[in-house]
């Protein structure tokens, strides 16, 4: 069976609806397929970036490579930090040996993570040699990107948001 391969645009819808579903899912109390979930959309959204730059992305070292090269090109620690902060979460689906306080404090990383990939896959200057040395910024459009309008996240949030 030859399966098609998934877009960009549709690894980044799958990280949203992955991201929703999690935070769903940890309110109902179902931390192993929640934790998953949010290793999910971390995965797909680095997916999408990999895809835009024609980088490999079908391994795990492909994906750690691809965290690394981001990091590097945007001289942003965070972006890792946000990375190993998701795969804590994909061991917590096998082991769910994660203490409640670090789920709490590992879960915005994770979220703020994927809000950060989805501003690299905007940033058209992504071919641009950024490792050299740090990027001094004089507004934050390159930094944080720029706000678009988004239904689809939009409603994520809103589920995000939504008290059950």
């Amino acid at each position: 069976m030859n399966a098609r391969k998934m877009t960009t645009q549709e690894h980044t819808q799958m990280a949203l609806e992955f991201l929703a579903a999690s935070d769903r899912e940890f309110a109902a109390g179902e931390r192993l397929q929640a934790s998953e979930k949010l290793y999910g959309a971390a995965t797909h959204i680095v997916t999408a970036i990999a895809q835009q730059r024609d980088w490999q992305y079908r391994s795990h070292r492909a994906m750690k490579n691809a965290i690394f090269r981001l990091e590097q090109e945007y001289n942003d620690p965070l972006i890792l930090a946000g990375f190993l902060a998701a795969e804590d979460f994909h061991k917590n689906f096998f082991h769910n040996d994660m203490k409640e306080y670090e789920i709490e404090q590992e879960r915005p990383v994770v979220h703020r993570f994927v809000a950060r990939m989805l501003a690299l896959l905007d940033d058209s200057d992504h071919a641009g040699a950024r490792t050299e040395q740090a990027v001094r910024h004089h507004d934050l459009d390159d930094l944080a990107g720029t706000w678009v309008d988004d239904p689809a996240f939009d409603q994520a949030i809103e589920a995000m948001d939504r008290i059950d």
